[in-house]
């Protein structure tokens, strides 16, 4: 058993990456992975602004080159992991996992220039990454932060700015699910600052994320001021197009479902009128919530259709609580993702209400409890 961040206090240079290289073979299995909280979290973050960028050389004896051909090969299992991601949430997290060595042993035993180098360390930075969102769509919670950890030293090797601005992120969103309003604030400064030269779109993702940070922290204020910046930065996107490919799915929609998920955490915690804000977060929400079936965006249509289907049925409108649960529902034999069954399930409570005078809710409800008890979720 470990925490997180265990292993991981090596120097921010060539030796210390090469060093946390052999720790990847071990990160998913065999270990029972502890999350960390507080400033041993927030303290790596900041060291990754604040070390100098190593120069990537291949080792001293390299036992294979590495050929164009083999990076453009890399690129594909990039892009795979990212569109699983997408489509089918944490399903192929097992799969995904075996290109981590491929990636591992190039950088580790290769013949590579400093170019190659940093393309090889910002593709495993990408595929931890997702593994990570992965792992922690289905509550392993200290497997995908450690997971995040060595994407951000991996793309810090990079030298690769945007990517660790995006890593920071989703680090705070993890931090803000578990509870850990703090820390989340804390890295979404971080993620603020590391973003800050890269394409409007990256800073229009990372706005929107810090945003659901302040909402966890019960900051009404900042949380609007985070979502203005991303919809700004938003629109100066439109206008170029050198946002880097892992960007492309931080749309309208999207965005809109970011805001819209602060929104219905703020309603939570009372810290705004739930009559006011779930009104506005369901208009957010519903365009996600609406994705069509089978195409792109499953596993966000699918978390954010619970959280508009909770904020509907929050609202008194049962029917179309209704619909969006059974939409929802739909989604999940091609998605995975637990996180979101819990959503439903924390729907299930509020629909159970109404269950004896709603037929379609009573059904609802008891299909949502027969996939939290095949989840053995309670």
């Amino acid at each position: 058993m470990i925490r997180a961040h265990e292993g991981l206090d090596q120097p921010w240079d060539i030796t210390g990456l090469h060093n946390l290289l052999q720790e990847l073979d071990t990160v998913p299995v065999r270990r029972v992975v502890l999350a960390a909280t507080g400033t041993v979290l927030t303290t790596l973050a900041w060291q990754s602004l604040a070390a100098p960028t190593p120069r990537l050389i291949a080792p001293r004896k390299p036992t294979t080159a590495v050929p164009p051909s083999a990076l453009r090969i890399v690129d594909s299992l990039v892009a795979s992991a990212q569109a699983a991601d997408d489509r089918e949430g944490s399903s192929a997290r097992q799969t995904i996992s075996m290109s981590v060595p491929i990636i591992v042993k190039l950088l580790q035993e290769g013949d590579y220039s400093p170019e190659a180098g940093a393309h090889l360390a910002r593709s495993l930075a990408q595929v931890c990454q997702t593994l990570a969102s992965m792992h922690h769509d289905e509550l392993a919670a200290g497997t995908s932060q450690r997971l995040y950890l060595m994407a951000l030293r991996a793309a810090h090797a990079a030298g690769d700015h945007a990517l660790v601005a995006s890593i920071l992120a989703r680090m705070s969103g993890q931090a803000a699910d578990y509870g850990q309003a703090a820390d989340a604030v804390q890295l979404a400064a971080t993620a603020t600052e590391a973003a800050a030269h890269a394409a409007p779109s990256v800073r229009a993702l990372v706005a929107a994320r810090k945003g659901i940070a302040h909402a966890s922290a019960r900051e009404l204020d900042a949380f609007e001021a985070s979502i203005d910046d991303s919809n700004r930065f938003f629109e100066q996107a439109d206008l170029q197009a050198e946002s880097p490919s892992w960007a492309g799915h931080a749309d309208r929609t999207e965005l809109d479902a970011i805001a819209g998920r602060g929104l219905v955490i703020l309603a939570a915690k009372r810290t705004a009128d739930p009559l006011i804000v779930l009104p506005r977060a369901s208009e957010l929400l519903q365009a996600r919530a609406q994705t069509p079936l089978g195409g792109d965006h499953q596993r966000s249509a699918l978390r954010h259709g619970a959280l508009y289907s909770l904020a509907q049925a929050q609202l008194g409108n049962l029917d179309t609580a209704v619909e969006a649960a059974e939409t929802a529902l739909t989604r999940l034999p091609t998605v995975a993702s637990t996180r979101s069954v819990m959503l439903l399930r924390d729907l299930a409570f509020l629909l159970d209400r109404h269950s004896p005078v709603h037929p379609r809710a009573r059904t609802i409800v008891h299909d949502i409890h027969g996939h939290c008890q095949r989840l053995r979720l309670r």
